[in-house]
């Protein structure tokens, strides 16, 4: 009855490529593709190395952004798109040897009080976008997908859970474990080997109003 098609996965959604298991080249390769079809090659010899960089700043590194936005873009993604952007930066072409660089990619996307020219890091920046889920989970629990099941990514945990800290109120959103509701700080921070004791599904459940509650957070600690 439902006039709708059934297709297997890998399917894109919204133009991102979704899997259940990790993309392969096959999915990605549109993205690089898109950035290397939007390369104005005829524009470089009208364009000094300045405008170069604002062309690629708000063209060729926004591309990724929508996907990365919900894809761990893998670093043979991110090594091809760099490939052109670092061509067409210092060459006005689609690749660039290494003696025409004149610095190290790593610099050149240094921000510019560091010394580079701002160009955004692709891994790092996918990182960035990916932590505003975790925000979102936190601060607006009334989410639809709040309760489905979400890969974890260990390094985007840790950047988001240095990056916030807890206003102590009744207890019921902050963790008592794993978040910093102690003058700034976590337990895990605190007492890190009493952490290790406690279970990784309870770490991530046990609220501090719970746990306060005749002292229910002992039962937790298991182990020698």
């Amino acid at each position: 009855m439902f006039p709708g098609k059934i297709d297997p996965f890998p399917i894109r959604y919204l133009g991102i490529p979704l899997g259940l298991r990790k993309l392969g080249k096959t999915e990605l390769q549109p993205l690089v593709d898109k950035v290397a079809n939007r390369l104005p090659i005829w524009k470089a010899n009208l364009l000094n190395r300045a405008g170069r960089t604002v062309l690629i700043k708000n063209t060729l590194s926004a591309i990724p952004t929508h996907t990365a936005l919900a894809v761990n873009l893998s670093p043979w993604v991110i090594k091809c798109i760099d490939g052109y952007r670092r061509g067409f930066l210092w060459q006005g072409a689609s690749t660039a040897k290494g003696g025409h660089c004149l610095l190290s990619w790593p610099r050149v996307c240094r921000p510019t009080d560091f010394g580079g020219l701002g160009l955004l890091d692709l891994q790092r920046f996918g990182y960035a976008l990916r932590m505003r889920w975790l925000w979102l989970k936190r601060a607006e629990g009334n989410r639809s997908w709040q309760d489905l099941p979400t890969k974890e990514e260990p390094i985007v945990q840790a950047m988001f859970q240095e990056s916030i800290y807890f206003e102590l109120g009744d207890g019921n959103m902050a963790l008592f474990w794993s978040d910093r509701w102690l003058q700034g700080q976590s337990l895990l921070d605190v007492a890190p080997c009493l952490c290790n004791a406690v279970a990784t599904r309870v770490r991530k459940r046990r609220t501090v109003a719970h746990a306060l509650q005749n002292n229910c957070w002992i039962s937790d600690i298991s182990g020698r």
